[in-house]
């Protein structure tokens, strides 16, 4: 399995980023909520690719691991009023995969610029 991540920013929450997304093609996202991990979205473009984009500061992991660091992470209504929602976004593709990292980012880098997306950077894969 090969995976790997980014973060960025988004001038909107989470509902209008899935539209967006939806919008602007080739892939179908989708809602999904976690407990844990807050709202996400996810899809399934090819066999053996899933991708998610998880809303940082919205599950109750992050919660916890700010509250262990003496960090309060920014409510909803604060993230509204300042525009700045934050997200990782998780790859993650299994061997066999009909498609290769190149063209996945490609396709990625695309969306996320028809999101308005900002500050975009890889960082290390999570779970």
């Amino acid at each position: 399995m090969h995976v790997w991540a980014y973060e960025f920013t988004a001038p909107t929450p989470i509902e209008a980023l899935e539209a967006a997304l939806n919008r602007a093609g080739p892939w179908s996202w989708q809602l999904r909520d976690s407990h844990w991990y807050g709202d996400y979205l996810n899809v399934r473009p090819l066999d053996k690719l899933r991708v998610r984009i998880h809303e940082q500061g919205a599950g109750m992991l992050e919660w916890e691991a700010a509250a262990r660091r003496g960090v309060t992470l920014p409510d909803e209504q604060e993230r509204r009023r300042r525009g700045t929602f934050s997200y990782r976004l998780l790859v993650e593709m299994d061997d066999g995969c009909a498609s290769e990292r190149p063209a996945i980012d490609g396709v990625l880098s695309s969306l996320l610029r028809g999101v308005d997306a900002h500050d975009i950077r890889e960082i290390a894969p999570y779970d």
